[in-house]
């Protein structure tokens, strides 16, 4: 059973990557290794999310009397601590990960449950009562021993599976991160024509990008090599080069982390009030204008210079293939118009006219895709920010209606479906966008408030383990004591989905200039996707 539900768990997973990836990636334009790259980077973000709880209420508690077994340890010559570090650090606050390895302290799942304890309980039992009845020679009857009633969970794991299963994420996070994402930015922000051209520019830019981080790490490590006060060895080696591959993703973490427990909390809140909700679309209208103006702007000046070198490079060019490359990534009405002043009998003359170079085309179809890729962005937001504010602006007009019925400025030219019909009529949207809605959203911010509250709370006092202070820690220990394999997920999986909500949604909220930005309804390119992945 648990077998299955690790699968099931694993395909949802894929399949809310896949629904992510499909609202803000073109899955029809997008390169395919793009997209395969990035589905795998975001499942496995979303795996820890969802099979942490499985994990957790699988945890066995160690104590002096029932010391693990010799293969569980955690000691400094252990392997299996990098596979573990990606999912610790959610453990710590719900009590079931150490801070510093040691015999007896409190382990995630590395082969034995509460169900396998509780089976090896009944056995020490059984053992010793069959010794204490040898060994004694009064006519008494031997006293019969009721073992305990073992309850297996309904997610119980077999032993041996979770171990694999986290180094094969931990690995497979590392080689995207560090690999295959950073080759493929490259290799679709490249603007060559052909791929050999692209996996080259790749494999440069990674080389620079590699080869400054190389000769950091080696001036530091001959500093460290020449320093009489240090004793490098192979695993203390071993140990910077896992430190350093963590830093990126767990400085990105407590940064993301601790943005998203303040603003989601206040976004939802400032979200209740109308007034501010328009004013803050207002302002996003104008600076959408602005920002729209410039891409078109941009667009222009670009498709200048493919005017300028389509009519310098004649049919007969050997370099006309790559004005041809760059003529399909324009809009339409651009096309048309470099193609009505085309003269495709006029032939090519060397001594006449001076060519761009190959050089000058891979940087010119580079800056085309940019351009391009921007402009629909801004079209298709402007859009959407124009409804938003008209919907608005009917929710301010309609809150004084006396007949508390939505009347819409502009009525959607689609027939209306039987849910608008019968379900969501004009009355029942009006209690909803003028009454309900603000105060769903406030109760809804005080909960995300409280819960903000005490993860804040929670990491301050996970060090203490006498007394155990951490609220997270505290309910899944409870529910540990009556074996509630569900209330333990449950409680779990509510306090990581908070906590991954927080980091995630941080990640597709900021906008570094126009560097980075996850921009809805198919218009994110592919640079922004990958980033987003590692």
């Amino acid at each position: 059973m648990g077998a299955w539900v690790l699968g099931l768990d694993v395909c949802g997973c894929a399949l809310l990557a896949f629904l992510l990836l499909r609202r803000y990636g073109d899955l029809a334009k997008q390169h395919r290794m793009v997209l395969l790259a990035t589905l795998l980077a975001w499942c496995l973000c979303f795996i820890i999310v969802f099979t942490i709880p499985l994990d957790v209420s699988t945890v066995s508690t160690w104590g002096q009397e029932s010391p693990p077994p010799h293969h569980l340890y955690h000691n400094s010559r252990d392997t299996s601590v990098p596979a573990l570090a990606l999912h610790r650090f959610l453990l710590y606050l719900l009590g079931h990960a150490p801070l510093k390895f040691s015999r007896r302290v409190r382990l995630p799942h590395l082969g034995q449950t509460l169900y396998n304890q509780c089976v090896i309980d009944n056995q020490h039992r059984v053992s010793t009562a069959d010794h204490s009845n040898q060994t004694d020679n009064s006519s008494v009857l031997p006293t019969e021993r009721v073992p305990e009633v073992c309850d297996k969970p309904w997610s119980y794991i077999p032993d041996g599976i979770l171990p694999i299963f986290w180094r094969v994420v931990y690995w497979t996070s590392q080689s995207l991160t560090w690999l295959l994402i950073p080759f493929m930015q490259s290799y679709a922000r490249s603007g060559a024509f052909s791929i050999s051209g692209k996996i080259k520019t790749a494999l440069i830019e990674n080389a620079i990008y590699y080869g400054t981080y190389l000769f950091i790490f080696c001036s530091l490590l001959i500093y460290v090599a020449v320093s009489p006060q240090w004793n490098l060895s192979w695993y203390h080696l071993r140990t910077i080069g896992i430190t350093a591959a963590n830093t990126w993703g767990l400085f990105l973490l407590v940064l993301l982390l601790g943005y998203g427990l303040v603003e989601i909390p206040r976004s939802y809140w400032l979200a209740s009030c109308h007034g501010h909700l328009l004013a803050k679309t207002y302002f996003k209208v104008a600076k959408l204008m602005t920002e729209k103006a410039e891409a078109e702007e941009n667009l222009e000046d670009v498709m200048e210079d493919v005017r300028g070198v389509n009519e310098a490079i004649k049919y007969n060019h050997p370099l006309r293939k790559c004005i041809d490359t760059i003529l399909k990534k324009c809009p339409v009405e651009y096309q048309e118009r470099l193609g009505r002043n085309m003269d495709d009998y006029e032939d090519f003359d060397e001594k006449r006219n001076s060519c761009p170079s190959k050089k000058s085309l891979v940087k010119l179809h580079k800056q085309v895709i940019y351009a391009v890729q921007r402009h629909n962005r801004t079209q298709v937001q402007w859009q959407i920010l124009l409804d938003e504010a008209f919907h608005l602006e009917d929710v301010a007009k309609n809150e004084t209606s006396p007949a508390h019925q939505f009347i819409h400025s502009f009525p959607s030219s689609q027939p209306s479906g039987w849910f608008s019909r019968y379900v969501y009529t004009p009355t029942a949207e009006w209690y909803w966008e003028c009454v309900l809605r603000r105060w769903c959203y406030r109760v809804l911010a005080v909960g995300l408030c409280v819960m903000s509250v005490a993860v804040v709370w929670s990491e301050c006092t996970f060090f203490s383990t006498q007394p155990v202070l951490s609220l997270f820690a505290i309910f899944i220990q409870l529910a540990e004591r009556q074996y509630n394999y569900l209330y333990i997920q449950m409680a779990c999986f509510i306090t990581i989905i908070f906590l991954c909500y927080c980091v995630y949604s941080t990640v597709f909220r900021i906008r570094v200039f126009n560097y980075y930005y996850l921009a809805p309804h198919h218009q994110t390119d592919a640079y922004s996707l990958q980033f987003s992945g590692m």
